[in-house]
């Protein structure tokens, strides 16, 4: 399997994840600091694209989630929750709009910003999702929509990823970069960069 991503805006950078779930913990999230790109949908934050419905929080004496934020990409959601005194992990549920039972994810991780971070994956594309984040008497949800499978997108310049290739690498098919990093910061407007599959620590 790989990702792909391209660069839209040349005056911003900005990255189009086709593929999210390589990306673990804080990397795949906008806003959180990572030493990796922030990774957003075609040339305007993801953001800026989702129409969630309204918010339905819940306090404890212990903390309160304010703010459910959901960054939908083709199989992956990141979910971001804000809010006071958040304890150190949350649970994750899921499911697609109109099942009955919820699924759960992996836990929800809390950042050194207070923010609880983590990424949902294996999903279908262009799917309604409910999400919801709990920890004892706290609880919040929302919904999203996934990406469609594949974005109108031809590329100028190609540069290939791959994890178990030898440092050095020129990005080309026959010796691709060994970082998704080295991807990215060689990315120009027009680009797409293949990741191949793999775990890359970064």
């Amino acid at each position: 399997m790989t990702a792909s991503f391209e660069v839209f805006d040349p005056a911003r950078k900005v990255v189009s994840a086709m593929m999210v779930g390589l990306f673990l913990g804080s990397a795949c999230l906008p806003g959180v600091p990572a030493p990796v790109a922030t990774f957003v949908t075609n040339s305007v934050p993801i953001s800026s694209q989702i129409t969630n419905p309204p918010l339905v929080p819940s306090g404890s004496e212990n903390g309160a989630f304010t703010l459910l934020d959901l960054h939908a990409n083709i199989e992956t959601i990141g979910v971001v929750v804000s809010g006071v005194d958040l304890p150190k992990t949350a649970e994750l549920m899921y499911r697609q709009s109109g099942e009955a039972n919820w699924r759960t994810g992996h836990l929800l991780m809390r950042i050194d910003d207070g923010r609880l971070v983590g990424s949902l994956f294996g999903l279908s594309p262009a799917t309604s999702y409910e999400i919801r984040v709990l920890d004892g008497s706290n609880e919040i949800s929302s919904a999203t929509t996934t990406q469609p499978n594949e974005l109108q997108f031809t590329p100028l310049t190609v540069l290939h990823v791959d994890d178990n290739a030898s440092p050095g690498g020129d990005g080309s098919a026959a010796t691709p970069f060994q970082t998704i990093q080295e991807g990215v910061n060689r990315a120009t407007p027009g680009t797409q960069v293949l990741v191949a599959n793999g775990v890359y620590h970064e």
